[in-house]
């Protein structure tokens, strides 16, 4: 099992209108992957403003063979052989 930073597009108010994006990981345990959530989140919201209308927050994957978009501008390994950071290295 892997985690990931994820981000969920509700879309409308209509019951199941929504979907989850996998944006980073994978990471290895829920606490590291918790670490990134605010990044993530900062840095989406740069790129695009209506992410800030979205939820943010750790999914558990069983298939860690996808490597979140937004890994290489956040520093993150691009290749799931690479192991990724245990720590966040976020600065305000």
């Amino acid at each position: 099992m892997s985690f990931y930073v994820t981000m969920f597009d509700k879309r409308s108010n209509v019951p199941g209108d929504g979907r989850f994006y996998r944006i980073a990981g994978p990471f290895d345990t829920k606490e590291i992957a918790d670490r990134w959530v605010s990044p993530a989140w900062k840095l989406a919201n740069a790129s695009d403003p209506r992410t800030h209308f979205c939820a943010f927050g750790v999914s558990e994957y069983e298939n860690d063979s996808f490597v979140g978009p937004l890994n290489t501008a956040l520093g993150l390994a691009t290749s799931i052989k690479r192991r990724f950071p245990d720590a966040c290295n976020e600065s305000d």
